[in-house]
């Protein structure tokens, strides 16, 4: 029997077909879906998905591959016709699962820890969490161990206007916010005795606004109807563009509820990257470590100068998006006017 993992546009499942013949099995795949690309995936190879799919959006299907396989696992164009190796695969035929844990952890973690200690010593950019919610804070903080400072969107629950409206410059509107467009579940940053604290990261978020180090950005979107907050992205870079004269950031969002796994959808601009992150979010989440990994998982990633290098197609990919179900609770609260189903 032969398994394929195969791509229905962003939608993805796997399979076991009644063949050993892989040009029969390529022959009734093309039959019985319409499907952008398949992947062969060998018994007893083993595959990270949050790294194949960025690796099938970025394959340079308009050049090289071949009419047939060369290697032992491999990518099926069905527009091109043409078979492209595939390489990012662990072989653990006879092994078992601890020691596919043990062969992760002696072969990936070591260069993980690497390349993380390089930001830590180095830190050629600044990463800010731009709130939504506790994930990319979480992420950077106890997981990554790469956030070496508090600011104002961290551990709370802000809509996109609240940052514009702080980005302004305007700090005390943090505090007539609270209750509102900001919840605190973690700490009530509007009682006297933590004024101080927060009326210092306040300042630490437009000092490194002023600074003209590159910025990472990441927000976690949680307005039911995303286009709101892309809009308002949009808004924030005019305003830091203008009032701080940043052209050089980049922009992390990552939405939820799309049933797709983590995965990367589409580049909105070149330097606006989108996500989808499995998992339930809120902090009443019972699943909330599995999300906040999944958040380090895409924090990773996005932290790499390779990740951005994009064409103009993936400029074009389309997504349709689904409209966010986890948040219903909290966007009765933050966004009174709109009408949460």
């Amino acid at each position: 029997m032969i398994l394929f993992f195969f791509f229905f546009g962003r939608f993805n499942t796997d399979s076991t077909l009644p063949t050993l013949d892989f040009y029969e099995a390529i022959q009734l795949l093309e039959k019985r879906y319409v499907v952008d690309c398949i992947v062969h995936i060998p018994k007893g190879i083993f595959f990270n998905t949050i790294h194949l799919y960025p690796r099938i959006q970025h394959f340079p299907f308009d050049q090289g591959g071949t009419d047939y396989p060369e290697t032992l696992s491999f990518i099926y164009h069905q527009p091109s016709r043409k078979f492209y190796p595939f390489q990012f695969g662990i072989d653990t035929e006879g092994m078992t699962t601890p020691d596919i844990e043990k062969h992760i952890k002696k072969k990936i973690l070591p260069l993980r820890r690497e390349r993380l200690k390089e930001y830590r010593t180095n830190r050629p950019f600044h990463i800010i969490s731009l709130g939504g919610w506790c994930g990319p804070a979480a992420a950077t903080d106890g997981i990554l161990r790469i956030r070496h400072e508090a600011l104002p969107f961290d551990y709370i629950n802000s809509t996109m206007s609240s940052v514009l409206e702080i980005a302004k410059g305007n700090l005390e509107a943090f505090y007539s916010l609270v209750g509102t467009s900001i919840l605190t579940p973690h700490c009530d940053w509007s009682l006297p005795e933590h004024r101080p604290t927060m009326d210092r990261r306040l300042r630490r978020f437009i000092e490194r606004l002023e600074d003209p180090k590159p910025i990472l950005f990441f927000r976690g979107v949680i307005h039911v109807d995303y286009k709101v907050e892309f809009q308002e992205i949009d808004e924030f870079i005019l305003l830091l563009a203008q009032k701080y004269g940043r052209t050089n950031d980049r922009y992390v969002l990552v939405l939820h509820d799309q049933g797709l796994g983590t995965v990367k959808l589409k580049m909105l601009r070149k330097n606006i990257m989108l996500w989808a992150a499995e998992g339930t979010v809120s902090w009443r989440a019972p699943d909330g470590d599995n999300i906040n990994r999944n958040y380090s998982k895409i924090v990773e990633y996005c932290m790499h100068e390779s990740s951005w290098e994009i064409d103009e197609q993936q400029l074009k990919q389309e997504h349709t998006i689904k409209q966010h179900q986890s948040w219903k609770k909290e966007n009765k609260q933050l966004f009174p006017s709109i009408q949460v189903p």
